[in-house]
């Protein structure tokens, strides 16, 4: 990402952002549940997984803007497309989304706050082929794990497959709370226990069920708070 104006987020911008974030994450879920293409987009999925994701996605994007940094969000956005994607979700419907959410922004942000954010939006819908080239890569891999957190890597596998969702949460705060930063949480460890999980669903290990809930039970841990 070369244009570093896209990550000069006024610190009242995110916060303007982030105090108003569920008006217009309602607001994409109500349009795209009336997008003609939405059987298709949902793959045989209910369409609160779309609704979850809209929420999620106003969740993380806060604190893209609040950290202005772009690797949380190019790391982030092939890893979504593929985790939705594992689940039956269509690639289509990430690009119907973003251009939703441009679309909402301008509408429901004040016309300073919208000038700001609406770069950003738009290069994400720029890279959404490139998002779907390794999102598709993260399906045909398992991602390797630094030797300094391996063994917190194992223990959150590890209880995120046993469904202690409670332990994994105080894990997670320890780590952070010592010095490890939202960012590297996602970075090295929940990205590579995501493709993990898509890889055991993939070679059958996983049922579908078990696939999406842990799946669920991660989106909960990734916005978690310290």
């Amino acid at each position: 990402m070369s244009n570093a104006s896209l990550w000069c987020i006024p610190a009242d911008t995110a916060e303007h952002y982030r105090s108003s974030k569920d008006m217009p994450a309602f607001a994409v879920s109500r349009r795209i549940a009336a997008h003609p293409r939405l059987s298709e987009f949902l793959g045989g999925n209910p369409l609160r997984l779309l609704d979850t994701n809209h929420r999620n996605h106003a969740a993380f994007m806060v604190e893209v803007f609040i950290a202005n940094d772009p690797r949380l969000l190019e790391d982030a956005l092939p890893w979504v497309y593929s985790a939705y994607h594992n689940q039956g979700i269509a690639f289509d419907y990430f690009a119907a989304e973003l251009e939703t959410w441009i679309a909402v922004i301008g509408e429901t942000l004040p016309p300073e706050d919208a000038a700001a954010i609406l770069p950003v939006y738009r290069w994400m819908l720029d890279a959404h082929p490139r998002s779907i080239e390794r999102a598709l890569r993260y399906q045909a891999r398992r991602l390797p794990v630094s030797e300094v957190w391996q063994r917190d890597y194992d223990f959150i596998l590890e209880h995120l497959f046993q469904g202690d969702y409670p332990v994994v949460i105080r894990h997670c705060r320890g780590l952070m709370q010592r010095g490890m930063s939202y960012a590297q949480v996602l970075r090295e460890l929940f990205y590579p226990a995501m493709v993990e999980v898509g890889a055991r669903w993939e070679t059958g290990e996983f049922s579908v069920d078990m696939e999406h809930q842990t799946t669920a039970m991660v989106y909960g841990i990734l916005f978690l708070k310290t």
